[in-house]
């Protein structure tokens, strides 16, 4: 859910007019139903990795760091990722893939498929995904007709 609210949390901003300057939590909670706190945590984790830049008060908030076309999907990943979580999904997958009789036929195909959504998720950046959303209304509103 971390990842799912953080990218919501770009797209909206690069979404946004460029005369928005900044963005106050609330108004993206908001605007993208997420849980205000959860989405300050979020919002902290990219300030910390350079996504984004914060500025104090009562003109302050939040805005993009890194232009839209360069901030990737493995990036936003990587900075609101939890490592413990990970390193430990891993030793539960190699326990049980000890245990298992046919676990190292399927390392490789686990690594192969590792490879590929890295592959995507390097490419894939949040400007694609602002013009993806802007394409889906435009298509959903031109479905839009009355009787």
């Amino acid at each position: 859910m971390k990842a799912r609210y953080a990218v919501q949390a770009l797209v909206y901003m690069a979404s946004q007019s460029r005369d928005e300057g900044t963005f106050v939590a609330r108004k993206i909670a908001e605007a993208e139903d997420i849980p205000q706190k959860f989405l300050e945590e979020i919002l902290l984790d990219l300030r910390k990795e350079g996504i984004l830049q914060s500025k104090a008060g009562k003109s302050g908030g939040y805005k993009l760091k890194i232009p839209a076309p360069k901030i990737s999907l493995q990036i936003v990943f990587q900075a609101i990722s939890d490592p413990m979580a990970v390193n430990s999904a891993q030793d539960n997958r190699a326990a049980s893939a000890l245990l298992d009789d046919v676990g190292y036929l399927l390392d490789p195909v686990e690594q192969e498929l590792k490879a590929v959504r890295l592959n995507v998720l390097e490419r894939v950046t949040i400007d694609q995904l602002v013009k993806r959303k802007a394409e889906m209304t435009r298509d959903e509103s031109a479905l839009d007709f009355q009787i």
